[in-house]
């Protein structure tokens, strides 16, 4: 494996490993109810808009959006991680074998 690649996996890993520490703690929890009350907020505005206004209609649907992205970013970054340390698992199986 060559230095650079295996220092971008490392990496990769290591953000994933604090994202996932993160996503234990008190201040995420604390995060996710606002997303989720953030979220239910532009719901209940969604219903009652008018649809005669786009740009109020578009607001609460990127509100609603923004939301659910943060969660999914989180989600994603632990994901990566991941796959970088099944990457690197299997790098490193490549190299003993050849070793």
């Amino acid at each position: 494996m060559e230095q650079d690649e295996e220092q971008l996996i490392v990496a990769q890993i290591a953000l994933g490993e604090k994202f996932s520490e993160f996503k234990q703690g008190d201040v995420y929890r604390y995060l996710i109810e606002r997303v989720q009350a953030e979220i239910r907020e532009a719901e209940q505005e969604l219903r009652t808009v008018n649809a005669y206004l786009p740009d109020d209609v578009n607001k609460l649907q990127n509100k609603v959006w923004r939301a659910q992205s943060f969660i999914e970013w989180i989600d994603q970054v632990i994901s990566e991680g991941d796959q970088a340390y099944l990457e690197y698992q299997r790098r490193e199986d490549e190299d003993y074998d050849n070793g």
